[in-house]
């Protein structure tokens, strides 16, 4: 495999028998990639892309941590092309070629062209992008419950578009595993907003695919979302995880709200500590305790779906979130 630094482009056979490995240092941006293969034999490759550094995180997943952009599986030739989002300066692909039977198939990949995608201007209506997990996203009009991020959109105005990315059990790791931080690097423009909210999942013990520990969820933040947000000319905006029904701070997203802060700071972001604000909010509700109380209720699902929910909102409980966090996007001057 020989490769041209002048045109990105590397040509000559290279067999992934069972592994191999395509490395250069490249501009952080965003790429076209384009992969002509040559395969003697049936067989099926797994093209993968991988930023972070894998041996931080415990898993005994194969492709755990590499971005899948492709399976080649046809039996003679084969041409892949697939855009990347390179964070960290290092272009790290790796072609991964099965096992079956007990018998190692070979792969041969012709030539690798790498292209950069044109720079994407900015717009006369910025859009607000946002990642999270499911106390941020989006469900169906006929669901009691809610996220933020469905709610936020009718506070900001006609004058801003709303992207809601987040989807639900997703921590930093795996929302950056399936691809998806990537899918909002490839879009963002100069001056479009990224809100950030992880830390429900990141600290699930018992699930390998979202567990973070606090310093690797402050890595991911601020060596990922936060580097590959504001390489793009964009605004990385970090929200600490929403607390728990409760008008004390839920103990299990202590340290991850301290980290989220850490990260911000680290990666000179700026902050909404919607933990905190949606705390000091309940705490000052008027009324008897018993008043408070059931306002506070009527922010989380509870039982109201036939089992105990003590993390997600009802309607009412995601636009009250939602108003916390646009009233701190427009006293930052952002909105």
């Amino acid at each position: 495999m020989r490769y041209d630094s002048k045109t990105n482009s590397a040509s000559g056979d290279a067999i992934a028998a069972p592994a191999m490995r395509f490395q250069r240092t490249l501009e952080p941006g965003n790429y076209q990639v384009k992969i002509t293969f040559s395969v003697p034999i049936p067989n099926s490759l797994t093209i993968g892309v991988e930023n972070v550094p894998t041996q931080r995180f415990r898993s005994t997943e194969k492709y755990d941590n590499h971005i899948i952009k492709g399976t080649i599986t046809q039996g003679a030739s084969g041409e892949i092309v697939f855009d990347v989002a390179v964070i960290d300066g290092v272009f790290d692909l790796e072609f991964i070629g099965d096992t079956r039977g007990g018998v190692q198939f070979e792969t041969f990949a012709n030539n690798i062209e790498i292209s950069r995608l044109p720079a994407k201007t900015r717009s006369p209506k910025p859009t607000v992008y946002i990642m999270g997990d499911s106390t941020v996203a989006s469900y169906a009009a006929t669901d009691i419950m809610a996220g933020w991020g469905q709610k936020l959109g009718k506070l900001l105005g006609s004058h801003i578009n709303v992207d809601n990315r987040a989807i639900g059990g997703r921590s930093t790791r795996s929302f950056y595993r399936e691809g998806r931080l990537e899918e909002v690097l490839l879009s963002l423009k100069p001056g479009d907003l990224a809100l950030v909210q992880f830390g429900h999942n990141d600290g699930s013990h018992n699930k390998d695919e979202r567990y973070v520990s606090n310093q690797d969820y402050e890595m991911l933040l601020t060596d990922y979302y936060i580097k590959g947000v504001k390489q793009r000319g964009g605004i990385p905006v970090i929200v600490t995880p929403v607390p728990r029904h409760g008008f004390r701070s839920a103990t299990t997203h202590d340290s991850y709200v301290a980290s989220a802060k850490k990260a911000a700071r680290l990666g000179g972001a700026f902050l909404i500590d919607a933990h905190n604000l949606a705390l000091s909010h309940y705490n000052s509700l008027p009324g008897t305790e018993t008043e408070k109380q059931v306002v506070l209720d009527s922010y989380y699902i509870l039982d109201k779906k036939g089992g105990s929910d003590h993390t997600h909102f009802t309607k009412a409980g995601a636009a009250k979130m939602a108003e916390i966090i646009y009233s701190e996007l427009a006293r930052l001057k952002l909105v």
